[in-house]
């Protein structure tokens, strides 16, 4: 049937092939037959690609949103089955994949009522949301394998700025300063080290950089005295640590340094 399906490559021939494969695997748990389970599995996830590539091709929307919203919920349905734990955790990160594949779906569908720049954090966003999901929630990666998180967090975020700053508009501007914004206050309610970190730093470069007119224009003095400041407050800071370490207690930068070992 999958040869038959191949071969002619319409949809109804994929439609078929599909819901034989959905009895196969029905029929394969009902029963306890590993052969008719794990083959009818192998051939509904071909059928629902093939038809979903089909459906996308000929841009029907209603049909393709049908083979999402089955996709999602028949991996919702397998990750409450019993079974191996690796699996599972194959069968979790292909389900929050589904739920990504159903926003980004939503958000093509509305690209044309969205403002630009709205829609390009929203998809960023969900990139963001999905992606900490699988690494957190369902692979519950170790410290040295969240440097991926770090990764794509500073790619998008970085991606934002540099379209916002390039554009300079007042909305481009806005829309990226509240997904900073965002991005930080939800890394220091999760204590996430990753979005807090990030989005603080592309919140200061924004604003050093969105007033470069502003500290060009003044004179040259201004900077010496900066400097002094700058020389004064190290000095300072310098002498403050040194009677704090003669006393015992912790500095400021090492207090800072223990609250970031407790985040994640």
């Amino acid at each position: 049937m999958l040869q038959e399906a191949l071969w002619t490559g319409t949809i109804k021939q994929f439609l078929s092939f599909t819901v034989f494969s959905l009895l196969c695997y029905l029929i394969g748990y009902k029963s306890h037959f590993k052969g008719y389970e794990y083959s009818g599995l192998i051939g509904l996830f071909v059928g629902v690609l093939s038809l979903r590539q089909l459906v996308w091709s000929d841009n029907n929307v209603i049909y393709e949103l049908a083979i999402i919203i089955f996709t999602t919920v028949f991996l919702y349905m397998l990750t409450k089955q019993k079974q191996q734990p690796m699996i599972l955790l194959i069968t979790k990160t292909a389900f929050y994949l589904s739920i990504a594949d159903l926003s980004y779906w939503m958000l093509r569908y509305f690209e044309a009522s969205l403002y630009q720049p709205l829609y390009k954090t929203a998809q960023i966003a969900v990139a963001f949301i999905i992606l900490s999901l699988i690494l957190r929630r369902v692979w519950q990666v170790s410290q040295q394998y969240l440097l991926l998180e770090w990764g794509y967090v500073i790619v998008g975020m970085g991606i934002l700025m540099v379209q916002a700053l390039e554009v300079g508009t007042l909305s481009q501007l806005l829309v990226f300063s509240v997904a900073a914004l965002i991005c930080m206050i939800t890394g220091f309610i999760f204590k996430f080290k990753s979005y807090f970190i990030v989005g603080m730093t592309t919140i200061a470069i924004s604003l050093v950089y969105n007033q470069r007119h502003f500290w060009s224009s003044l004179p040259w003095w201004f900077y010496l005295i900066l400097g002094g400041v700058l020389l004064i407050a190290i000095a300072s800071s310098t002498e403050w640590r040194q009677r704090k370490k003669e006393e015992g207690g912790l500095s400021l930068v090492k207090k800072v340094v223990k609250i970031f070992e407790q985040w994640h």
